[in-house]
């Protein structure tokens, strides 16, 4: 009987001691192993468009790893910016380095219709150095020159011209935006120049 009972409690442990895991334990389990290989990347929309290869919400990468960011936007739309820790902010294809967890929103906006009085010219000044100028239309307040592969410039119209300098090389594209008093979106002029 004594040994019944001894043999009853060796098997209890025995079972216990499996079932909870604590036989061996390293401490860290295999998923939680494979878990800190990983990066998520949260991706948010707003407006009317998708970003090619990834959905909306959570999308795991190896870490370290880079991933390339291709915006599209739904008919009527056009793509504004990237919001998030991207390698450029203004270019509808971007990357982004997962070194950890990242948050990127992107946005979309309607298309604006069209402004017919304004012009939008440039000229060579220098070797690599243009000038843009750009009449505003009447209710223009404010303008925005965004370069996507430099940086970008936004003020306050102060007179019927908007001018603008910049030197740089190779293909460029060249965006000015004008905003009304309220800073509505009323003009988008873009063209693609090769500076040399």
């Amino acid at each position: 009987m004594k040994r019944k009972m001894i043999a009853l409690i060796v098997i209890l442990v025995g079972v216990a001691v499996v079932s909870t895991g604590c036989f061996f334990s390293t401490g860290t389990t295999e998923k939680e192993t494979r878990a800190t290989d990983y990066a998520y990347l949260d991706l948010e929309i707003e407006g009317e468009g998708y970003v090619r290869n990834l959905k909306e919400g959570e999308n795991r990468f190896e870490k370290s790893s880079t991933v390339d960011l291709k915006a599209r936007p739904d008919d009527g739309w056009e793509f504004k910016q990237w919001k998030g820790d991207v390698r450029n902010k203004y270019s509808s294809s971007t990357s982004i380095l997962m070194s950890s967890n990242k948050d990127v929103t992107a946005v979309f906006e309607k298309k604006d219709a069209p402004v017919t009085d304004v012009s939008f010219t440039y000229e060579r000044i220098a070797r690599r150095e243009y000038k843009f100028t750009a009449t505003k239309p009447s209710n223009g307040k404010y303008w925005e020159w965004k370069f996507p592969d430099l940086n970008y410039w936004r003020g306050k119209v102060d007179s019927n011209t908007i001018e603008h300098k910049f030197s740089s090389s190779g293909t460029k594209q060249v965006i000015l935006e004008i905003y009304d008093e309220d800073e509505n979106k009323i003009g988008r002029y873009e063209k693609t120049i090769d500076v040399h």
